[in-house]
């Protein structure tokens, strides 16, 4: 893409510099992208980092867990903040920045034991 638009400034220049009048632009190859479909991790793959994220400590642990889980975006993990657990309800409230609006979030049991033997703080990654 960058490429066109780099021939198509200079083939605009050749039209007021009469040094460029006889420069014809070269032949570009545009390479073609292979688009690979997304993959995902297994159960097991999630288990073993589950595993090595509660070895680098608390918050690693605890932002994995949260994506894993609650398929939180790493902004959302990043913003929330231990009232917007609701434990009693079962559910997180997230702020979407995106559209405004608030979202419940269904906690899953197995985040409710990691949110549950974690203590409280201000944000939940300090």
């Amino acid at each position: 893409m960058y490429i066109g638009v780099l021939l198509s400034m200079l083939k605009k220049a050749s039209d007021f510099w009469e040094d460029l009048n006889d420069w014809t632009p070269p032949k570009i190859e545009h390479l073609k992208l292979e688009i690979k479909p997304p993959r995902f991790f297994t159960e097991s793959e999630c288990d073993k980092l589950l595993e090595i994220a509660k070895e680098c400590g608390e918050p690693i642990y605890l932002t994995v867990a949260l994506a894993r889980y609650g398929g939180f975006r790493k902004g959302e993990i990043i913003r929330l903040k231990w009232d917007e657990i609701k434990i009693d309800s079962g559910r997180i409230i997230i702020d979407t920045r995106k559209n405004k609006q608030f979202l419940g979030v269904p906690i899953h049991p197995k985040l409710l034991d990691i949110l549950s033997s974690v203590p409280r703080r201000t944000s939940v990654l300090e």
